[in-house]
């Protein structure tokens, strides 16, 4: 892994969120081998690891704040949106979830990238931090992977790890979970 310590342009913290978000496409690379996961998990996990900021020689989890406002404002402008029955502006996560990799990198790709990051960090971080959890998602991501490892099956990792879910609840939450804890 190579990459530039821009100390002059966006400071020695964006070359630490650079080198914590490609670290973990490299641990991934090497864990799956020949599949990718859907880039949902593999960019926002990315960007989930990219919030860790080092300081005191220990590293703290923060929200990743290359993500925090372009989500925010693709919420926002969503609920405007479905109130006026117009174009969303996010994607419904249930299709997020089943997005190739051509699909997210497509012409929205900035709010693909912070909507991903936030559905990682809000399912790594919501519970006992939001009043309307749902333990049922406890195991989404750990699901995901582990089906994912051992099957190399894109679609079943997403069947099984969102088995049972309600699309509709989880989209919900998430989205006030960010607009009112990030």
């Amino acid at each position: 892994l190579v990459l530039y310590d821009d100390k002059a342009g966006g400071g020695r913290d964006d070359t630490w969120a650079v080198l914590n978000h490609e670290a973990f496409h490299q641990y991934i690379f090497y864990l799956y081998g020949s599949i990718a996961p859907h880039s949902w998990y593999n960019e926002g996990t990315g960007d989930f690891f990219s919030g860790y900021e080092y300081k005191h020689k220990r590293f703290k989890l923060k929200p990743f704040n290359w993500r925090v406002q372009t989500i925010k404002q693709a919420i926002k402008d969503d609920e405007l949106a479905l109130e006026a029955g117009t174009k969303r502006q996010i994607v419904p996560l249930k299709e997020l979830v089943r997005y190739s990799q051509r699909e997210y990198y497509g012409p929205t790709i900035g709010r693909n990238y912070a909507q991903g990051w936030s559905f990682i960090y809000f399912l790594r971080t919501g519970k006992g931090n939001t009043s309307c959890w749902n333990d049922d998602w406890d195991s989404i991501l750990d699901t995901y992977f582990e089906v994912l490892a051992s099957t190399e099956d894109l679609k079943e990792a997403v069947d099984v790890a969102f088995a049972g879910v309600d699309w509709d609840e989880l989209e919900t939450c998430w989205k006030e979970y960010i607009l009112k804890n990030v």
